[in-house]
């Protein structure tokens, strides 16, 4: 064995290895269109199609035709990019989701190497890569909010564990601006490392954060919610419809317990992926009352 041929196995054998394999177990969606929302948030939005840089990073976001009480200007403006050089051609769109899938497989081994044995972190970004739930925010191209938040939340606790602040702050923000369920990494990335500590875990490895990487995080936040606040004139949720989220016009303690109960559901889907659905739209998860 040569030792070009040596280089690219231990290449397979780091970040690279699950990035590939995400990205090839996807390329038979290159063929695939615009379907459901993604034809009224991208094809037909024109906020994306004409590139209007003041509405997408001052504004709502929009989907079916409606702008939402939510801010995601990195998601908004990833679409319109890729429009802008490829205009309306869905395989381009697929391709830009499939390079996101495979930076993500990437970002878990680098996350996970502080905390796991090397083939261990191996092991989890191949199961991430290969991991059926993840074909809906692959496939679906509005599902990209998704691979870019987490792309920015897992960049953001790497750089946390290399004690960059700033870097980390900057990253944090980037996955809040694709979507907001990134908004609890502090809470993540303090929550794990303590687990691992308090497990003594490959001798201790996995320290603490310094004081001044959560710091940065928070003033992420804190910039996120004025731009929220700026572009929404509100930093209160959506008012969701019945038909939105049966949830959402529910009394308080059958919100909780829906939500409890869709929790379950997804966690389930990680253990035994065999049922998945392309849309959860009304009623696909009934309300749960007690």
């Amino acid at each position: 064995m040569t030792d070009r041929h040596t280089r690219f196995l231990r290449l397979l054998m780091g970040p690279a290895g699950p990035a590939l394999l995400g990205a090839l177990l996807y390329l038979n969606t290159f063929p695939n269109g615009f379907v459901f929302d993604d034809k009224t948030a991208i094809q037909e939005n024109v906020v994306v199609t004409e590139g209007r840089v003041r509405e997408i990073l001052g504004g709502p976001y929009y989907l079916g035709g409606t702008a939402w009480k939510v801010y995601r200007p990195m998601s908004v403006g990833s679409h319109a990019a890729v429009f802008l050089a490829a205009g309306s051609r869905p395989w381009a769109s697929h391709l830009a989701n499939v390079l996101c899938h495979a930076a993500v497989c990437a970002l878990v081994v680098v996350v996970c190497r502080p905390f796991l044995p090397g083939p261990a972190a191996l092991a989890a970004g191949l199961l991430f890569a290969v991991h059926p739930v993840h074909t809906e925010p692959v496939n679906y191209l509005v599902g990209r909010a998704e691979l870019l938040a987490a792309a920015g939340f897992l960049l953001a606790w790497r750089l946390a564990q290399m004690d960059r602040p700033l870097a980390a702050g900057a990253a944090y923000l980037l996955g809040l601006a694709s979507k907001e369920n990134a908004v609890g990494l502090p809470a993540f990335v303090l929550a794990a490392t303590w687990w691992h500590r308090r497990a003594g875990r490959n001798g201790g490895r996995g320290q603490a954060p310094p004081l001044r990487v959560y710091s940065s995080m928070l003033a992420a936040a804190g910039i996120y919610f004025i731009l929220r606040r700026r572009a929404l004139g509100t930093l209160e949720p959506p008012a969701w419809t019945e038909y939105d989220n049966i949830a959402g016009a529910a009394p308080a303690i059958d919100r909780i317990l829906t939500a409890t109960a869709a929790l379950g559901r997804h966690l389930g889907l990680l253990v035994w992926p065999a049922r998945l659905s392309a849309d959860y739209s009304y009623h696909q998860i009934p309300l749960v009352t007690s």
